[in-house]
């Protein structure tokens, strides 16, 4: 580890220590896909349990409930979904991921206080904690040249969910190297390289193995590229290939 992620790992032990010694639920920030792996390998150390949400499910962006080891009341992690609308739908900007983001931390917002950013075609939703929640109400009133207006959204608000699309695609096995080159149209060597350079993770965990064996419903990312999500897979060719389902997330 470097010393930033050594500093990190040791963060995240002491919250759990915090948890267990005060007998109530402590939160990390919303952690990214290296932090969530850096917490993994911190996980013999903990004091007591944890639980991850990130709002909703598969997000990718995750934030870590440290338990002690009796909770007896409901959890509420603190963090709250808002959306961004456009106060004038026909003069807005086409905005992007990177649009609302670089938004948000132009207002001086920790990155690690922003959850998952979904994007649609005229409304956005945002994770953040409750924390920065009513400054971003009051503050964020502008994307590139986009008036909008922001609101807490209801908390079973059935839209917040990524957007997919499913895909099928025929492999020689479900080892990790072979659906990553199926998913990122590379070749077993190429995607064997990206896990190589620890680039792949599995559910939040850095992937050292090129020959893991993916489970249907596993979540594989890929830093700078994208994620995808391994369903299943449903026969054979019959030359003995795998035929499978997976949904990429856009």
């Amino acid at each position: 580890m470097t010393r930033e992620e050594t500093i990190l790992a040791n963060h995240l032990v002491d919250l759990s220590r915090q948890a267990f010694q005060r007998g109530f639920a402590v939160f990390s920030d919303f952690l990214n896909l290296n932090e969530q792996n850096i917490f993994h390998s911190s996980i013999p150390r903990l004091y007591g349990g944890f639980e991850m949400s990130g709002g909703y499910e598969f997000a990718e962006r995750q934030m870590i409930a440290f338990l002690p080891d009796a909770l007896m009341f409901p959890l509420q992690y603190p963090f709250v979904c808002q959306s961004i609308r456009p106060l004038n739908r026909k003069f807005a900007d086409a905005l992007t991921h990177r649009d609302v983001l670089g938004a948000l931390m132009s207002l001086g917002i920790e990155r690690g206080r922003i959850g998952d950013i979904l994007v649609r075609e005229q409304q956005i939703y945002i994770f953040c904690h409750t924390c920065v929640a009513a400054y971003i109400r009051e503050e964020l009133t502008q994307i590139k040249h986009t008036s909008v207006s922001v609101s807490i959204e209801e908390e079973d608000c059935p839209d917040i969910r990524p957007n997919t699309r499913l895909c099928e695609g025929i492999v020689s096995s479900n080892r990790l190297d072979a659906l990553l080159a199926e998913w990122c149209r590379l070749s077993r060597s190429k995607a064997g390289e990206l896990v190589k350079r620890g680039s792949v993770f599995v559910n939040g965990k850095e992937m050292e193995s090129v020959s893991y064996s993916c489970k249907p419903g596993e979540i594989i990312s890929v830093r700078g590229i994208g994620r995808f999500r391994f369903l299943q897979s449903f026969g054979e060719t019959k030359k003995g290939r795998l035929k499978i389902r997976y949904e990429i997330y856009e």
